[in-house]
């Protein structure tokens, strides 16, 4: 299933939420660990799921499972902060 994104997908989820969720969000992703992340499946991971599908992404759960630490790692990458 996680071939069926496309490269421009995940760039436009990135910008997505780069745009959409709190610099200061951002600012604490920044300073996690892998594991740290990964201890946030719950909780900011849910957030960034539910804001991506709020987003107009309408990619299944096991896709956002997948994706969802990526994309926010991107979009700290691309942020402004």
């Amino acid at each position: 299933m996680l071939h069926e994104i496309s490269k421009e997908e995940i760039e436009e989820a990135v910008q997505y939420l780069s745009d959409e969720i709190s610099d200061e969000i951002l600012e604490k992703v920044k300073e996690m660990s892998e594991e740290e992340l990964l201890d946030q499946h719950l909780f900011l991971g849910i957030q960034v799921r539910n804001m991506l599908r709020e987003g107009g992404f309408k990619w299944n759960d096991v896709v956002l499972d997948e994706l969802w630490r990526e994309i926010i790692r991107l979009a700290v990458e691309t942020s402004e902060i």
